[in-house]
């Protein structure tokens, strides 16, 4: 385990040969990197109650391959051992009510395509039980989480009729005979895929389907989405490669599509006898591997340059997003809250207000600290949220002007005015 003491920096393109890894779908050797950070923060989504802890959070290498078989993108530098999950993980989204709504069209669509309605569900990796207690009040009649990061203060407020485990799912014992499997952004975590699904599949019945849902790679690529490339996730899936992982790990596939603005994919399946590997039928990604190249290193040039010129006329500027797309974009960019123009991270998750961001430890502040602070400008981490988050500011007594840019698309902005 490792703690950064100098500036991460990141590199694209150009990556030389490497200690051969193999894809964990296709099991054909990598031999080549996009993109290179030596050392980020090994968990973007963990609770630092002081700047001091934020500054000292373990750290570890990303080096990303393309495996142009499968259609996978793997960090063959991830090292499992770094990685423990906790009460201190936090990477819950539905205090948004933007995804709070999906997450609701989600569980009526999953209860109702599959006949759930009264029956057992599981939910492995379920986080602070939010989509497991959603499912139960939209029609499940029972449900059984797994998570060891389960915070220990929400125990009280589950629901009768969902119980959460807080360990590492292990097999699905009692839980057998369950209609309904949901494992959400959780798959993206894990080294060994197949290992992990063919756990699961152990004890399945027949008809039991499972959903998985992970951020969706290819949209990573083609947007130059650098801001979600993170030490926790060791693999990044297009449809091609999530489908025929499902396939060799003795599922059938029963759908594959994309949602929430193509930032999330999503595969339901059923048990079904394995299959040898075969490469699926996919357009090649490597011209797109090269457009997200180009595409990073004109965005961290874009802004390094936009934070010099604030810095230079005395802005103050927020990010808007403590998750995993603000703390990215913090540690690529501006390590330290000392002399920035970017004097804290907002974030309406209180669980993490009044903590720190981790790598950087700037302050993470309630929407109502942007008057107090001074702020002229908001960095918007996800466009997902440009409706939500404009109504927000508009409601709120800044004190002034305040300009709203959009950080996959500075050129999408607008403005508060009082």
């Amino acid at each position: 385990m490792t703690t950064r003491t100098a500036a991460s920096s990141a590199t694209v393109g150009g990556g030389g040969p490497q200690a051969e890894t193999r894809c964990p779908v296709s099991g054909e050797a990598f031999d080549q990197s996009f993109f290179r950070a030596p050392a980020v923060p090994v968990f973007c989504n963990v609770l630092c109650e002081d700047r001091e802890q934020a500054l000292a959070v373990p750290s570890g290498p990303i080096d990303l391959c393309y495996c142009p078989s499968s259609g996978l993108v793997f960090n063959t530098a991830f090292d499992p051992a770094l990685v423990d999950y906790n009460p201190r993980y936090e990477n819950a989204l539905h205090h948004s009510p933007r995804f709070r709504a999906y997450a609701e069209a989600t569980a009526d669509r999953l209860i109702g395509r599959y006949r759930a309605k009264g029956q057992t569900v599981v939910d492995v990796g379920c986080g602070d039980g939010y989509f497991l207690d959603l499912l139960c009040r939209r029609g499940a009649g029972r449900g059984v989480g797994f998570d060891p990061a389960y915070p220990s203060d929400r125990a009280a407020a589950a629901s009768d009729r969902v119980t959460i485990r807080r360990e590492y799912f292990q097999g699905l014992g009692d839980t057998a005979s369950a209609a309904l499997l949901c494992c959400r952004h959780v798959l993206e975590h894990v080294a060994e895929p197949v290992r992990f699904l063919r756990t699961i599949r152990r004890g399945l019945t027949p008809e039991t389907v499972v959903y998985f849902e992970v951020p969706n790679g290819r949209w990573l690529l083609e947007t130059g989405g650098v801001w979600d490339v993170i030490y926790e996730h060791c693999g990044y899936y297009t449809a091609s490669a999530i489908r025929a992982l499902f396939e060799v790990a003795g599922f059938e596939v029963l759908d594959v599509a994309e949602g929430y603005e193509r930032q999330f994919l999503w595969v339901e399946a059923r048990p079904s006898a394995p299959v040898q590997y075969a490469p699926p039928e996919h357009e090649g990604l490597s011209d797109v591997v090269s457009v997200f190249a180009d595409r990073v290193r004109r965005k961290l040039a874009g802004w390094r340059m936009r934070l010099d010129e604030w810095r230079a006329c005395g802005r103050r500027a927020v990010i808007w997003g403590a998750g995993s797309k603000g703390v990215t974009f913090l540690n690529l960019l501006d390590r330290s809250p000392s002399g920035s123009t970017i004097v804290a991270a907002v974030d309406v998750n209180r669980r993490k207000q009044g903590c720190f961001v981790a790598g950087t430890g700037h302050p993470i502040v309630a929407p109502d600290a942007l008057g107090p602070l001074g702020v002229d400008t908001v960095v918007l981490m996800n466009a997902t949220y440009r409706d939500e988050v404009a109504g927000m500011i508009e409601g709120l007594q800044t004190g002034g002007r305040v300009s709203v840019l959009v950080a996959e698309d500075p050129g999408e902005r607008w403005e508060k005015r009082e």
